[in-house]
């Protein structure tokens, strides 16, 4: 995340910093990234695509990333759709019972059905 800009991320990919390549297109604000639409797109090299701005862009690592007009901040006003917390014995997930969103609701384990209700975020600070 950049210093004091909440949504403004850098995409990463392990230590790899990606850069969004725009070819001759100047930008002349921040792209704003759909962070769900990220998709490897080889097995072997360091590629991938997004959605920016309704547009796909091509996810390159930002030590390639010459010859072209280029981006490593992106506008990310929504988090991914969220995070499953699997115990690794039952192999089940938490859950916010009966899709509560009272104070002191119970969270418990249940069966992974993709619900909203079984997705986390994580915040840092």
């Amino acid at each position: 995340m950049a210093s004091g800009q909440r949504y403004v991320q850098a995409i990463t990919y392990g230590p790899v910093v990606l850069s969004g390549n725009y070819g001759s297109t100047t930008l002349g604000s921040l792209p704003s990234l759909n962070v769900d639409s990220i998709s490897r797109t080889s097995s072997t090299a360091l590629t991938f695509t997004a959605s920016a701005n309704g547009s796909t862009v091509n996810l390159i690592p930002f030590y390639d990333a010459h010859g072209h007009n280029y981006t490593v901040y992106w506008y990310a006003s929504t988090a991914p759709s969220g995070y499953v917390n699997r115990n690794r014995y039952s192999g089940k997930v938490l859950e916010v019972y009966q899709r509560s969103t009272a104070d002191g609701a119970a969270v418990v384990q249940w069966t992974d059905n993709g619900g909203a209700d079984q997705q986390w975020t994580m915040l840092i600070g």
